[in-house]
C-alpha cells in the first residue's frame, strides 16, 4: 500500500482549503492534509510534524508570506513549497520563485495542483539522488586520493604518448622532484638512457591488449642525475570500447634489494675464489709432500730392519706410526683436491 503524502496547507479560508484538499485527492497517491492559519500554528506544525510538501496562500491576516517562506525554508529546506493564491500577479510569483518557492498555482486553476505537486516531488527525489551520488563520488575520490598519496610505492598516470599526467607524493619524493616540475614530461626522460629501450616489445603487446600488464627492472633518474633501481609495473586503463585511455605505472624502489644482491654476489665470488685457492693448495701440498713422505716411510723401514730388537726399537715403532699417519693425511688431501676439481 502506498504511503500517504503529508501536506501542510497554510490557508485562512476554510472553503479554499477544502477545494485544495479535494483537488489533491484526485491524484494517484493518497494525501493527508493539515490546515494552519496563524504564525503560532505554523511554527508548531513545522516543529512537530513530518511534511512531504507545503502549500501556502499569499495573503494571510497577521502572517506575511515572506515569514511563511522563512519559517518553512528554515526547517524544511528540501521540501516543496507551492504558492497557491488567487490574487498574486505573474511577475510577483516569478520573483518568489527566485527566492525559494518551488512553484505557484492560481486558485482559479487548481486543476493544475496535482501535476505541479507531483513534478515538485519528483524534482526533490532527483535532487536527493543526485546529492547522494555526488556525496558517494566525493567519498570515493577522497578514498582514492588518500590511497594514491599514502601508498608505499610510487604511482603515476601517463597518457598513451608517454607524457606524465599525475604522480603521487611517493614517486615525486623518490625522483627528487615536485610534481609541477615534471607534469606533462615525457616519462621516458625519467629513465636512465641505457634502460629506455627495455620492455618496448612488451609495451606494444600491452597497448594492443595482448597482455594486461608487465613488470621491468630498470634505473630511473633522480633529479640530481643519480640512477635509482626500480621495479616498474605498467598497465592500461581502457575505455568501454577497449581503446587505451591512460597508462598506470607502479614504481617500487628496489635499491635495497639490489644492494643486498650485489653483496651476495660479491660474497659468492669471494667464496669461489677461496674455494679455488683451497683446491690449488691441497693439490700442491699433497703433490709436494707425497715424495718426501714416501722417503720417510722407506727410511723408517730401513731403520727398523737394522735396529730391530735394540734399545731404539720402541722409538722406531712410534716413528713408523707417525709416518703412517702423515701418509694417510696426505692421501686424504689428494682425494679431496680431486673431488673439488
Amino acid at each position: 500500500m502506498t504511503e500517504p503524502l503529508d501536506v501542510l496547507v497554510i490557508e485562512d479560508d476554510e472553503s479554499d482549503y477544502h477545494l485544495i484538499s479535494r483537488e489533491l485527492a484526485r491524484g494517484d497517491r493518497p494525501v493527508r492534509c493539515v490546515r494552519v492559519d496563524s504564525r503560532a500554528a505554523l511554527i508548531d506544525a513545522l516543529e512537530h510534524g513530518h511534511w512531504d510538501a507545503v502549500l501556502s496562500d499569499y495573503y494571510l491576516p497577521g502572517l506575511a508570506f515572506a515569514d511563511c517562506l522563512s519559517f518553512v525554508r528554515g526547517r524544511l529546506p528540501e521540501v516543496p513549497l507551492i504558492l497557491v493564491s488567487g490574487g498574486i500577479g505573474e511577475e510577483a510569483a516569478v520573483e518568489w520563485l527566485k527566492r525559494g518557492v518551488s512553484d505557484y498555482v492560481l486558485k482559479d486553476r487548481l486543476s493544475r495542483l496535482g501535476d505541479v505537486l507531483a513534478r515538485c516531488l519528483r524534482e526533490v527525489d532527483t535532487r536527493r539522488s543526485r546529492q547522494i551520488a555526488e556525496a558517494a563520488l566525493r567519498e570515493s575520490e577522497a578514498r582514492f586520493r588518500a590511497t594514491f598519496e599514502q601508498v608505499a610505492v610510487g604511482i603515476a598516470h601517463l597518457a598513451t604518448d608517454g607524457s606524465l599526467l599525475w604522480a603521487n607524493e611517493r614517486l615525486c619524493s623518490l625522483l627528487g622532484h615536485f610534481f609541477d616540475e615534471i607534469r606533462d614530461t615525457d616519462g621516458r626522460k625519467l629513465i636512465d638512457p641505457e634502460d629506455q629501450g627495455l620492455g618496448r616489445r612488451l609495451y606494444r603487446r600491452l597497448i594492443v591488449g595482448q597482455i594486461d600488464h608487465f613488470s621491468q627492472e630498470l634505473r630511473c633518474l633522480h633529479a640530481n642525475g643519480t640512477p635509482i633501481w626500480c621495479n616498474v609495473t605498467l598497465s592500461v586503463a581502457r575505455h568501454d570500447d577497449a581503446r587505451p585511455d591512460y597508462l598506470i605505472a607502479v614504481v617500487e624502489d628496489i635499491r635495497r634489494r639490489k644492494h643486498i644482491e650485489q653483496q651476495l654476489g660479491e660474497a659468492l665470488a669471494e667464496a669461489h675464489r677461496a674455494d679455488a685457492a683451497k683446491t690449488r693448495f691441497l693439490a700442491a701440498a699433497s703433490h709436494d709432500l707425497r715424495q718426501p713422505a714416501q722417503s720417510l716411510v722407506m727410511f723408517v723401514a730401513l731403520l727398523k730392519n737394522k735396529l730391530s730388537g735394540g734399545p731404539l726399537a720402541t722409538a722406531i715403532t712410534q716413528m713408523e706410526s707417525a709416518v703412517g699417519a702423515l701418509t694417510g693425511m696426505l692421501a686424504g688431501m689428494l682425494d679431496l683436491s680431486r673431488l673439488d676439481a
